[in-house]
């Protein structure tokens, strides 16, 4: 928020040198580069996302949005299909699905999973509300 990418991205990558394996640390990275237009070094970052953390749908969307960003439209609506299919009950994963189909011209697709992200968020609301 504060639009320090250079402290941001040495941040990461530091916490990166000390666990490699950090999901987040990627995806913070990536975040990073996006922000500063850097796309295909985003990719990079968040390509590591879900080999890290597979049942994850973050990683999956941010792909998917970088590669919209990015002018990749199949990539970006396959993206957004691996998302929904490891967290079927995410609405992030359902409303960039529905982007996604949307931009790709199949507004039935596109209706019905907003229509499902819309759903799930009730739900959610209704469970958080108990």
């Amino acid at each position: 928020m504060l639009r320090k990418f250079p402290e941001a991205s040495g941040a990461f990558r530091k916490a990166l040198l000390i666990q490699p394996n950090l999901a987040i640390g990627y995806l913070g990275l990536g975040m990073t580069e996006a922000w500063q237009n850097r796309l295909a070094a985003a990719m990079s970052d968040y390509r590591q996302v879900p080999r890290l953390a597979p049942k994850a749908d973050i990683g999956w969307i941010a792909l998917s949005g970088c590669a919209e960003k990015l002018g990749n439209k199949g990539e970006s609506l396959e993206y957004a299909r691996h998302a929904k299919a490891v967290a079927p009950s995410s609405f992030a994963a359902w409303l960039q699905l529905s982007r996604e189909e949307g931009i790709s011209g199949n507004k039935q697709a596109a209706s019905k999973a907003l229509a499902r992200a819309k759903q799930l968020c009730r739900t959610a609301g209704k469970s958080s509300a108990r």
